[in-house]
């Protein structure tokens, strides 16, 4: 559902406005307000996605309510309605984000070709925002497969430099010329562990998680200007440890290497 707040100091417009939309449209949820005062505050617990804003009411004007609702979601789109057709309310109101204007009174096929389009606006938007979202989980698949891999790979040396620049650029880990070897001994039973130890790491954003085997999971930990590398290892020591006392079972066991200039050391 789409909601939509129609803000207009006189009720038989807001009626007359609810009544049009309501024929034309199935999917809209619609609220009312009879005042901008009013309007701000039913905008932050409605939420609405688009606004059909009067300009002139007294206290509160519908410009000065754009400006306040838009503090509480930049996201809403508005579109005014104003019996007065002067410049300096249309570039008032468009300079606020208004994504058209109604002038009073409308006629009926203009206020639903003018919603209509702002509905459609929406539309797209949400498509394009589910468009990247299914890409971006997509690429975090597969960059968590060739991390995996890459690790695997340094293990047993077979890892070109090239690959291992594309993938700290891809991962965003900053470049440092120091690193060691995290390994952490998960019991059986304690593998769905997994997922929250990269999530530790990866939010951090400190080093490569290698595939869990055999009951070793192999980390390559990227040191740190700011710190140390003991005062860094035992940090992210503990940050895993509190991860396995949260579960109140047996607790992981880590392995920590030195601390080493190159990956292929």
């Amino acid at each position: 559902m789409i909601k939509l707040l129609i803000v207009d100091d006189e009720q038989i417009e807001r009626e007359g406005m609810k009544a049009i939309l309501d024929r034309a449209f199935s999917n809209l949820l619609i609220k009312e307000a009879s005042n901008g005062h009013l309007a701000i505050e039913i905008a932050s617990s409605f939420k609405p996605h688009i606004v059909l804003m009067d300009i002139q009411m007294p206290g509160i004007n519908g410009l000065e309510a754009i400006e306040q609702i838009l503090k509480q979601n930049l996201q809403t789109k508005f579109v005014m309605v104003t019996a007065f057709d002067t410049f300096h309310y249309v570039q008032s109101a468009l300079k606020l984000g208004a994504k058209d204007y109604l002038l009073k009174p409308s006629k009926i096929s203009e206020i639903v070709k003018t919603v209509g389009k702002v509905l459609k606006d929406i539309e797209d938007e949400r498509k394009l925002q589910e468009e990247r979202n299914m890409r971006e989980k997509l690429l975090q698949k597969t960059l968590t497969l060739v991390e995996k891999d890459v690790v695997t790979q340094l293990l047993f040396d077979h890892v070109h430099d090239v690959h291992l620049n594309m993938l700290m650029e891809m991962l965003d880990i900053r470049e440092t010329n120091s690193y060691f070897v995290m390994n952490v001994i998960v019991p059986p039973g304690m593998e769905h562990l997994y997922s929250k130890i990269k999530e530790k790491v990866r939010s951090k954003k400190v080093g490569w998680m290698g595939a869990l085997y055999d009951g070793q999971l192999p980390i390559i930990i990227f040191k740190d200007a700011q710190q140390s590398y003991r005062a860094q290892a035992i940090s992210i020591a503990k940050d895993i440890l509190t991860i396995g006392k949260q579960e109140q079972k047996e607790d992981l066991f880590i392995g920590i290497g030195n601390e080493c200039s190159s990956l292929s050391e």
